[in-house]
């Protein structure tokens, strides 16, 4: 019986992987830096020190590697931000808008809010890896809830939906789909289907509402059920852009350095499940071959019939 994958077994390799990827942006407000800008940048609101955010950065980074829970992240921590000032709540200056009034920093609930939305979408982030690359043996993802009385009503009603993983609703829809959102998804193959008794779901219904950012004033629609600024799913927009680099660099190298790229680009991309950057490359497969000629092996002399005497 093949053992599924939940939200607790997946190593931390994929998740670093992910979280190491990223840069870091100063932000004044959370509002600054929404969806798949996360997948590029760690950011902390209202924390201009670059250096004391590289600080956090790290923190955050072993909390990760070594698996610390919140208590001991934010033990270490807390007395390095305290030292610098940034904790409690300060008069700041709103560089957008000019407004100078009191604003929290550091304070235990942020901590908290810093190490759980990193946490969940790290884990998140390596676990799509995980089953993207897996996707060949386990074709199918379900949406799965912590079904007690803290969660949404929205999320209740998607657990158990069952859809393949490379199915548009998850483009939106991967968890987490908010603050503190606990759901996560579980990868299945056909075997475990037939075991549950369960088959392919439709995707749910849904409906989009229009959210304003108080700070830019753009109007985003946003799928019933998910906060603004969590309807991605993260990592996604980071695979696609290394694969489109990839992709680029492939095409501009000579041949026949750039043709033996092409193989391994490919099976990156079917891992990856980046179908419209794998149809990208199969154009470029086509044009190269145009430009540079097919190498195939010539075929074997075929030796003469009978034994060759006259």
């Amino acid at each position: 019986m093949s053992k599924l994958t939940g939200s607790f077994s997946l190593k931390p390799e994929r998740a670093l992987a992910f979280f190491r990827g990223k840069g870091l942006k100063v932000t004044f407000s959370w509002q600054d830096m929404l969806h798949e800008e996360h997948d590029h940048a760690f950011t902390v609101a209202k924390m201009a020190d670059l250096d004391l955010l590289a600080e956090v950065q790290r923190h955050f980074d072993r909390a990760l590697a070594e698996g610390l829970g919140f208590k001991r992240f934010a033990a270490e921590l807390r007395p390095k931000l305290e030292a610098a000032g940034w904790w409690g709540k300060q008069m700041m200056t709103d560089p957008e808008t000019g407004e100078e009034r009191l604003r929290q920093l550091g304070s235990p609930r942020r901590l908290r809010t810093i190490y759980d939305a990193n946490m969940r979408t790290s884990y998140a982030a390596g676990r799509w890896a995980g089953i993207a690359a897996g996707a060949k043996r386990r074709p199918y993802v379900m949406y799965s809830a912590i079904m007690d009385t803290r969660v949404r009503p929205q999320h209740a009603a998607w657990n158990g939906t069952i859809l393949r993983w490379d199915d548009p609703w998850w483009q939106t829809h991967t968890p987490p789909n908010g603050w503190n959102c606990r759901c996560t998804v579980i990868s299945l193959s056909q075997r475990d289907l037939d075991r549950m008794g369960r088959t392919v779901s439709e995707p749910p219904p849904s409906s989009d509402r229009e959210w304003t950012n108080p700070r830019t004033g753009e109007v985003i629609m946003v799928p019933a059920g998910i906060d603004p600024g969590w309807g991605y799913a993260p990592g996604a927009s980071r695979r696609e852009a290394m694969a489109q680099l990839a992709l680029e660099r492939a095409a501009a190298a000579p041949a026949p350095l750039g043709e033996a790229a092409l193989p391994q680009l490919a099976k990156g991309l079917r891992r990856e499940g980046l179908l419209q950057l794998k149809k990208d490359f199969d154009a470029l497969v086509a044009r190269r071959r145009q430009l540079y000629g097919v190498r195939r092996p010539k075929p074997a002399a075929k030796p003469p019939e009978g034994d060759g005497k006259p």
